[in-house]
């Protein structure tokens, strides 16, 4: 009765190279696996595309609002008028060779904030005692003192635009460039935008 052959054994270096790619193909897998997990979490986390012009589109929306707002609570905020004084102009065409006589009350609107101490007379510490009920009032805000100041090239400035403006603008019942004119000019006077709107009470012309 014959032997049995014995079984045949694999080379050394054989099975040494199998190994070594089963593992190499081990830490591929490995690796994948991260890479695809990291991918995930940055689909999941980071924003797409419509989502960031969402984003930025609501903070236009939101900067824009702010603006408006600002615009709004300037326009809307409470004014106060003052007594800008009582005018009586004469001026002469000398195209038509008219004198025309011109009279007028002018009246400003300023902000609250800076009106605020508006008919406030000043304290010297001892009550309404030495004070004149017959007194005008001493506007201590920042446009009552700057008119105070500037009060003759004030007076200057809004006679020089009367004389200055044609019959046309003279008629018109808004008077509407005038106001304009007596606005930019005061402005640029007190050279903060603190008048607001000008007003006219009293007006009329009398041509002779």
């Amino acid at each position: 009765m014959s032997e049995a052959a014995p079984a045949r054994k694999e080379p050394e270096a054989a099975v040494a190279k199998k190994a070594g790619f089963s593992g190499k193909i081990k830490i591929g897998a490995i690796l994948a696996a991260i890479v695809g997990v990291q991918c995930l979490l940055a689909w999941f986390l980071l924003p797409s595309g419509h989502d960031s012009a969402a984003a930025t589109e609501t903070k236009k929306e939101s900067h824009s609002s702010a603006s408006g707002k600002h615009e709004i609570d300037d326009t809307l905020a409470e004014r106060r008028e003052v007594d800008l004084g009582k005018f009586s102009i004469t001026s002469i065409d000398v195209g038509t060779n008219t004198t025309m006589l011109i009279d007028f009350h002018l009246y400003g609107a300023v902000l609250a904030e800076h009106q605020q101490a508006s008919g406030e007379a000043a304290d010297n510490g001892h009550g309404d005692h030495g004070k004149s009920k017959d007194a005008e009032p001493v506007d201590n805000s920042r446009f009552g003192k700057l008119l105070q100041q500037n009060k003759h090239r004030f007076r200057d400035q809004v006679i020089i635009i009367i004389r200055n403006a044609g019959m046309a603008d003279l008629s018109d019942p808004a008077l509407g460039l005038i106001k304009r004119q007596i606005l930019a000019k005061t402005n640029s006077l007190f050279g903060e935008p603190l008048l607001k709107e000008v007003i006219f009470s009293d007006f009329a012309v009398v041509q002779q």
